[in-house]
């Protein structure tokens, strides 16, 4: 039986974010999940598979964590659909399997299909992409696009704040990795900008000191290297007291309304928290 486990991955294509689970299910890995998947729903990605073929659960006592996460995702704007990926002849399966759930939460019997599944129902959006050498020179560059974009999709109040958060990450990415940088700039609603910075390095930021951070401190709202959206300020908030190396970020989270670095398929992904989820009260534990 392998050892219980949460693993977040985004796809830096997609913006997918694939959750698996494994272990035997109990109160410890009911609130890993749980954790993981209010921090996955409140950066608002694309959609969330979850990948449950290692979950140990005979008695399906995790089917409403995954309905509750479901559920939410189909409330917020643009909708975030969630899809599971699990053996068909488990008694999770065919619970989920049942109406009304299977309405709300689609099972699959691999996490392809599931992947397919939720990349045929991404919500249309107007994005744009940009490559950039790793040099902190590349960041006007990038300032420029961003200026354009907001521009032509008539968003010319969030230049300013725009400029500023995606000139912080490109800088960041290209101290911290060395390689070459994506830059994706999408569209995710009226005033709602998702800007997303991808460097080539598997690792994760390292904290000051040289200390690798948990994966929870990754995904909080402040984030740690790169990642942002420019939707809805903290307008006067205070930048609390960070190492200098730290300020770019503090400065980029302080115009946006959220940052995070999680672990993507080619390297970390600076992701947005475009807009927070309707506070929802955790499912007791049965």
């Amino acid at each position: 039986m392998p050892v219980p486990s949460v693993t977040a991955v985004v796809d830096d294509e997609s913006w997918l974010v694939e959750l698996t689970v494994r272990g035997s299910w109990g109160r410890p890995l009911w609130l890993s999940a749980y954790q993981a998947l209010h921090k996955c729903l409140a950066q608002h990605p694309a959609g969330v598979l979850l990948d449950l073929r290692g979950l140990d659960d005979p008695g399906a006592s995790s089917a409403p964590l995954w309905l509750t996460a479901a559920a939410q995702g189909t409330r917020m704007d643009p909708t975030v659909r969630v899809a599971a990926s699990l053996p068909a002849d488990t008694r999770l399966a065919a619970r989920l399997g049942l109406p009304p759930a299977q309405d709300v939460l689609p099972v699959f019997a691999t996490v392809q299909l599931a992947r397919s599944f939720l990349a045929s129902r991404r919500p249309l959006t107007s994005q744009m992409r940009l490559q950039l050498p790793p040099d902190p020179s590349a960041a006007p560059g990038a300032r420029q696009v961003v200026s354009e974009a907001c521009t032509g999709w008539g968003m010319p109040r969030l230049v300013p704040r725009a400029r500023i958060v995606v000139s912080e990450l490109v800088v960041n990415a290209a101290e911290h990795a060395g390689t070459p940088i994506d830059v994706l700039i999408s569209r995710r609603g009226p005033d709602l900008l998702h800007l997303v910075v991808v460097d080539g390095d598997p690792a994760l930021p390292p904290m000051p000191g040289g200390d690798e951070p948990p994966l929870d401190t990754l995904l909080t709202e402040r984030g740690t290297d790169s990642g942002s959206s420019t939707r809805r300020p903290r307008p006067g908030a205070p930048c609390p007291p960070v190492p200098e190396r730290w300020c770019g970020l503090c400065c980029g989270t302080l115009r946006s309304s959220g940052a995070a670095a999680r672990p993507g398929r080619r390297g970390p992904a600076g992701r947005p928290g475009p807009r927070r989820p309707s506070a929802t009260p955790p499912p007791s534990w049965p």
